[in-house]
């Protein structure tokens, strides 16, 4: 990697934050992996609809909590392609 080009993803610096924060009573987590696995144990997540177009991570996640995930296919404009729901058998892939 060149000087010049900057990482984008992983860890926020909230180590090096030295401004004030947005929200006061926030609670700070490090990743967008940390706050999934948040929000599926403080709401007892079991099953969850997700794009077929999507980062690896998240699926590791929900594999990791016992959630049972269901894809749907997204178009050209990451738009779902056909409408389905976690109790639908069609259009959607498990």
């Amino acid at each position: 990697m060149s000087k010049t080009q900057k990482e984008i993803g992983g860890y926020l610096e909230l180590e090096r934050f030295s401004g004030s924060l947005y929200h006061d009573n926030a609670l700070a987590l490090s990743s967008g992996r940390a706050c999934l696995a948040y929000l599926i144990e403080q709401r007892h997540i079991d099953k969850m609809l997700l794009p077929d177009l999507l980062c690896d991570v998240v699926a590791q996640v929900c594999a990791a909590y016992g959630v049972q995930v269901r894809y749907y296919a997204v178009g050209r404009i990451c738009a779902p392609k056909t409408c389905c729901s976690l109790s639908e058998t069609s259009g959607c892939t498990w």
